[in-house]
């Protein structure tokens, strides 16, 4: 269980290298999903989401960036969760044609927290998303875009009372300063 106050920060980190179809070149794709959370009562987190993705095939480069908010509702290590995200993406075509678009998502997910150390635990979960609306920009049309994926990350919580030991702690609180 986890306290009002907590707060939390995790996320995942991955590098792929991934091929349409068996003919294509394959190409890599960098994920950076952090999460930040803060539980504003027992169990329950309200959560700032970030998914940012570079993907590299020959002269074209993706860039995406998605920002959002959510929660999470936890019993002991399982938790699930939901949220909705803007997205906002970037196609350059052999590095002078650029095409930009953006979208609206609807996310949802659940897990298990295992513990590692204090404090510290591997996330494990599955998660489902999907389009809100109409496409933004040089896209057009209906937003039918879903994924299913698997999730594996990191998650650190400091319970309330840690970030106040650790100012307490700071050996430079309460010392007087040349001038003051």
């Amino acid at each position: 269980a986890f306290d009002e106050g907590t707060m939390n920060i995790g996320g995942s980190l991955s590098y792929t290298v991934q091929r349409i179809e068996p003919d294509a070149d394959a190409y890599a794709v960098l994920n950076l999903s952090p999460q930040f959370g803060y539980f504003v009562m027992k169990n329950l987190s309200a959560d700032v989401i970030m998914e940012i993705n570079q993907i590299l095939h020959g002269d074209n480069s993706d860039f995406s960036m998605e920002m959002g908010l959510g929660g999470r509702y936890f019993l002991d290590q399982v938790y699930v969760g939901a949220g909705f995200t803007q997205y906002g993406f970037r196609h350059r075509f052999k590095g002078n044609t650029t095409y930009r678009w953006s979208a609206t998502y609807f996310h949802i997910k659940g897990g298990y927290l295992a513990q590692l150390i204090d404090n510290v635990y591997l996330d494990v979960g599955l998660g489902y998303s999907t389009g809100i609306g109409n496409y933004g920009g040089d896209l057009w049309g209906e937003n039918e875009w879903w994924r299913f994926r698997m999730i594996t990350g990191l998650q650190v919580f400091f319970q309330s009372g840690i970030i106040n030991d650790i100012v307490s702690k700071n050996p430079m609180n309460g010392a007087s300063y040349v001038g003051s």
